[in-house]
């Protein structure tokens, strides 16, 4: 909705944190089948980012950039560093394990 374009850039990284937030959030509804599925495309699009990161302000729509601008968050440099850092800060053994099999068997 807030991303102008197709090409991955920095509201990619933002929203393959909020999945494994969402992830989280499903395990502790008890609702594992949901929880799978958002730490899946978390993976998916974290992937996506980290091949070819974007910082660049210019792929949010909504927003008229002056001059060139970039966004950072304190992280990680990459998304899947990132997810690691949520990962040790909510310290979940199921929602680590989400993330490793992703890890294991995903594309």
């Amino acid at each position: 909705m807030f991303k102008k374009g197709k090409e991955s850039g920095f509201l990619d990284k933002v929203e393959a944190m909020t999945l494994v937030i969402r992830s989280y959030i499903y395990l502790q509804m008890k609702k594992r089948k949901d929880a799978e599925e958002c730490m899946k495309e978390a993976y998916r699009i974290a992937g996506c980012f980290d091949k070819e990161p974007s910082f660049s302000g210019s792929c949010f729509r909504f927003v008229n950039l002056t001059s060139d601008t970039s966004f950072h968050d304190g992280l990680g440099f990459s998304a899947g560093e990132s997810i690691e850092t949520i990962l040790s800060i909510l310290d979940n053994k199921e929602l680590i394990q989400l993330w490793r099999n992703e890890h294991k068997y995903g594309n």
